[in-house]
């Protein structure tokens, strides 16, 4: 029986700590804060996350083959994929709040829902600005 069997079945099964437990950020080096998160030691933690990616992301909903090759992977290979799902997650967050203390008002970033709103309000969005929210709207977190 796999892990991915025993997890759908019991959804509630808790063998490692929350994500959010496993990361420590912000760390702050001089000036400068920096995103890290250690990899756990034991492989079934490591299994248990990315199946929490794969629910997180929609791979549940791939085909049958991808899903099998996504699940086949090394688990080195695994934990950089939620290394670097983590590391989106927190620049997404960083740049959120840089907006946040920054918004007068004045300049809207580039990736914030409200330049999109502006721009196709405006009329003036191109295609290649549509893709990119296309984009983000199926990877990024809503809220």
């Amino acid at each position: 029986m796999s892990i991915y069997s025993s997890l759908s079945r019991n959804s509630m099964l808790s063998v490692a700590p929350t994500v959010a437990e496993m990361m420590q950020f912000p760390v702050h080096s001089g000036s400068m804060t920096e995103f890290h998160m250690d990899r756990p030691e034991d492989d079934a933690i490591v299994e248990k996350m990315f199946y929490e990616l794969m629910i997180k992301r929609g791979y549940m909903n791939l085909p049958e083959p991808a899903k099998r090759l996504l699940m086949a992977k090394p688990t080195s290979g695994k934990w950089i994929m939620i290394y670097q799902d983590k590391l989106a997650d927190w620049q997404a967050e960083q740049k959120r709040r840089a907006a946040a203390s920054s918004s007068s008002g004045k300049d809207l970033d580039e990736d914030s829902p409200q330049w999109y709103v502006k721009k196709i309000m405006e009329g003036t969005i191109t295609t290649q600005q549509l893709a990119s929210l296309s984009v983000s709207l199926r990877t990024q977190p809503i809220g």
